[in-house]
């Protein structure tokens, strides 16, 4: 699960880039068609920014346009290599933008606009899911904390009192005899696999909350399973 996680984190900060820069590459698309340039060229001019895990995809459909790949088939595949929402959306939008004609620059800056709107939108949502995530993270640790207890308190005592009847020859004879035939041992694995249940489950969901993606929840569930098997080995 950690190397799938490693390869799950690259992929969210690359996705992150590339919406992130989009405004900017609007922009840039914007600046360069109000030089005089038209809406291909100005494609071909933004792939020579920096603009972060976008570039790599500009690039590339720049060379896909000068190859002669038609617009369309060269919108779609920059559509699928970023693998974004949004990108996808701005990939339909210019379209509509090069079929329609008209004002570019007014069709470009109503694109911008639009976008930056609907990044808006996702940063407030994810500010007001924040807590959500939070709270998973909260429930675990008192459900770790309950667990830890138990195992370093609780059984310690009922272990203590089995080793008492043992010795005594009492079996499971008298008011304590039913703790003799108690398993520490599988109780305690019981717990343990109950906190692995809830770090895969609660990890999941907060990916979910925070990202809206069961797969960013595995380095949610990689920190909980991590933090589960320090608690039951070092208390």
């Amino acid at each position: 699960i950690i190397p799938l996680t490693i390869h799950q984190l690259k992929e969210v900060q690359r996705r992150d880039s590339i919406d992130r820069n989009l405004p900017v590459f609007l922009l840039a698309l914007l600046s360069s068609v109000q030089s005089g340039a038209n809406l291909i060229k100005a494609i071909e001019q933004a792939g020579e920014r920096n603009l972060g895990a976008l570039t790599p995809e500009l690039k590339n459909l720049r060379a896909n346009i000068s190859w002669g790949t038609p617009i369309e088939d060269a919108f779609e595949n920059f559509a699928e290599r970023t693998g974004t929402r949004v990108a996808r959306r701005v990939t339909v939008l210019l379209e509509m933008a090069m079929k329609i004609g008209g004002d570019v620059s007014e069709n470009l800056e109503m694109i911008q606009k639009h976008v930056s709107d609907m990044q808006n939108i996702e940063k407030s949502r994810k500010s007001a899911l924040q807590p959500y995530t939070y709270t998973i993270y909260i429930s675990f640790a008192v459900f770790l904390a309950v667990a830890v207890l138990l195992t370093t308190s609780f059984f310690t005592e009922i272990e203590k009192v089995q080793e008492g009847l043992l010795a005594s020859g009492s079996g499971t004879q008298g008011l304590f005899g039913s703790l003799a035939s108690m398993e520490i041992e599988k109780l305690e694995s019981a717990l343990f696999n109950m906190a692995i249940i809830e770090a895969v489950f609660g990890g999941l969901a907060a990916g979910k909350i925070g990202s809206g993606s069961y797969v960013a929840g595995t380095k949610h569930v990689v920190v909980m399973i991590v933090i589960s098997v320090i608690a039951f080995n070092v208390f």
